[in-house]
């Protein structure tokens, strides 16, 4: 049976998203990002969507600002959701997602700024890296596994 949502961030929501914010941080390599959470008001989403052009503004329960040049950030978790509510999934899910913008923004940066080739290509390599690290070695035992 699915949990009922809330339309309301509870303190247990609140503080489980910061700390899957600091695990996702940790386990995506991005120790020396200096990354604050906000809990919002509605007033202050619609705001951030209406200046990130977000098309999704009706759904988004999060968003990221971040400063690449300072490596600093701050993950926004809305407060008061919207009336069909938020599962604690759905919020666990935000903390992921943010981060990945987090793990983005230098590509996004040097994309923006019309980074030289070598620049985006490197950045990207970065993020390979971080996947293979991340991801890869994780999977890696379930792989081998299954081909037994």
């Amino acid at each position: 049976m699915a949990r009922k949502k809330s339309t309301k961030v509870s303190p247990a929501q609140w503080e489980r998203f910061q700390r899957h914010v600091v695990y996702w941080q940790v386990l995506l390599g991005l120790q020396d990002w200096g990354i604050t959470c906000m809990l919002a008001k509605a007033e202050l989403c619609a705001e951030a969507a209406a200046e990130m052009h977000d098309n999704e503004s009706a759904t988004t329960i999060a968003w990221v600002e971040d400063d690449y040049g300072h490596h600093l950030a701050t993950v926004y978790l809305r407060g008061d959701v919207f009336a069909e509510g938020v599962s604690q999934e759905e919020v666990d899910k935000a903390a992921f997602h943010e981060v990945c913008h987090i793990l983005l923004a230098p590509l996004e940066h040097y994309a923006l700024q019309g980074g030289a080739d070598e620049t985006v290509r490197q950045e990207v390599h970065r993020l390979i890296r971080v996947l293979e690290n991340t991801f890869y070695e994780n999977q890696k035992k379930e792989l081998v596994d299954g081909e037994s």
